[in-house]
């Protein structure tokens, strides 16, 4: 098992997760004026999740709901 990973990929992209990294980032944000490294490095990450990671979540979401159907409309002889 990969550990660091979420066990789906909406679980990692949504609700809770965006709103603790919301907090880390307005909390670094504060502090990052003080020059730590850290804070520095968080906000980063932050602003990445935000750019890269939570728009992913649509497409999701979307792909989610298109249901089986285009998979099951495949004739067993194309396999």
């Amino acid at each position: 098992m990969k550990w660091g990973r979420p066990p789906c990929p909406i679980c990692g992209r949504s609700g809770i997760f965006s709103y603790f990294w919301a907090q880390m980032a307005c909390v670094a944000l504060d502090n990052a004026a003080g020059g730590d490294a850290f804070y520095k490095a968080k906000f980063a990450t932050a602003r990445f999740y935000f750019a890269k990671l939570l728009p992913e979540t649509a497409s999701t979401i979307r792909a989610a709901r298109a249901g089986a159907k285009p998979m099951m409309d495949f004739d067993e002889a194309l396999f």
